[in-house]
C-alpha cells in the first residue's frame, strides 16, 4: 500500500471514532517521518527505491493496526475512555439527579426567600404551580443534557459509534427507571428509582427527549463519516 493510501485509510478510521482532526494530523506527521526514516535506512543498505518502500511499509505495520493502537492510546487519555463500562452503567443513573439538584436547590431557596406564598393564602397555588412546572422542565433538561454530554464525551473519547449507542440506550433505560414527581396541590417533590418502570403520561416525553439526543448523535456520526476529507489525501508535509 502506498504512503498516500495508508495515510487516507488511517485518517478515515480515526475520524470515524471521533478523534479530533489536530490529533490525527499530528499522528500522520509522526508516522510519515518514521516511514521516511525507515525508507532512508533501507536505501542506505543498498536497496532499490521500491524495495526500500516495501520494507518501510512492512516495518511500519498495517493501517488497521496503526489506527487501532492510536485509538486505544487516545482512549487512555480520558477518564471516560479508560472506564467505558462504568460510564455507561453508573453515570446515566446519577448524573441527571446531581445536575438537577445543583440547579434546583439554589433556585428553590431563592424562591422560598423572595416569592413563596404559604398554602391557603391568595396566590399560593399559582406560585406552587409555577415552581412545580419549573422543576418538571428542569428534570427533562437535566435528562437531555446529561445524555447529550455523556454521548458527546464518549464520542470525543474515541469510543466509537457502538459504545455511544450503548451509552444512549442505557441513558434511555435509566430515564425510564428514575421516578420524579412534583405535585403543586400537595406541594410534594419526590425523586427516586423504580424497577420495573411504570408507563404513565411522562413516558412519551422521556422517549422523545432521548429520541432527539439520538437524532443529534446520528447527525454527528453521519457528518463525521461523510466529511472525511479527500480519498487520496496526501501525507502531511514534514516540518523543517
Amino acid at each position: 500500500m502506498s504512503k498516500r493510501a495508508w495515510c487516507s485509510d488511517i485518517h478515515r478510521r480515526l475520524t470515524r471514532h471521533g478523534v479530533p482532526s489536530h490529533r490525527i494530523e499530528r499522528l500522520l506527521l509522526e508516522l510519515n517521518e518514521h516511514w521516511e526514516e525507515l525508507q532512508e535506512a533501507g536505501l542506505g543498505r543498498g536497496l532499490t527505491q521500491g524495495e526500500a518502500e516495501a520494507e518501510a511499509d512492512k516495518l511500519l505495520g498495517e493501517p488497521e493496526q496503526l489506527a487501532a493502537a492510536a485509538i486505544n492510546g487516545f482512549r487512555q487519555s480520558s477518564w471516560i475512555g479508560r472506564h467505558p463500562i462504568l460510564t455507561m452503567c453508573v453515570l446515566p443513573f446519577l448524573l441527571p439527579p446531581i445536575v438537577m439538584g445543583m440547579v434546583a436547590l439554589p433556585v428553590n431557596w431563592v424562591y422560598e426567600l423572595s416569592h413563596f406564598v404559604p398554602a391557603g393564602k391568595p396566590g399560593g397555588l399559582l406560585n406552587a404551580q409555577s415552581l412545580c412546572g419549573l422543576l418538571w422542565v428542569l428534570n427533562y433538561s437535566a435528562m437531555a443534557g446529561s445524555a447529550l454530554w455523556l454521548c458527546w464525551r464518549g464520542w470525543k473519547a474515541g469510543l466509537g459509534f457502538h459504545w455511544v449507542l450503548a451509552i444512549w440506550s442505557w441513558c434511555t433505560l435509566s430515564g425510564m427507571m428514575r421516578v420524579f414527581s412534583a405535585d403543586p396541590i400537595r406541594r410534594v417533590v419526590a425523586m427516586g428509582f423504580g424497577f420495573p418502570w411504570h408507563e404513565d403520561s411522562h413516558t412519551p416525553v422521556i422517549l422523545l427527549v432521548h429520541g432527539l439526543v439520538a437524532a443529534w448523535m446520528f447527525w454527528i456520526v453521519r457528518k463525521a463519516r461523510h466529511f472525511l476529507g479527500p480519498v487520496n489525501k496526501p501525507p502531511p508535509e514534514r516540518i523543517a
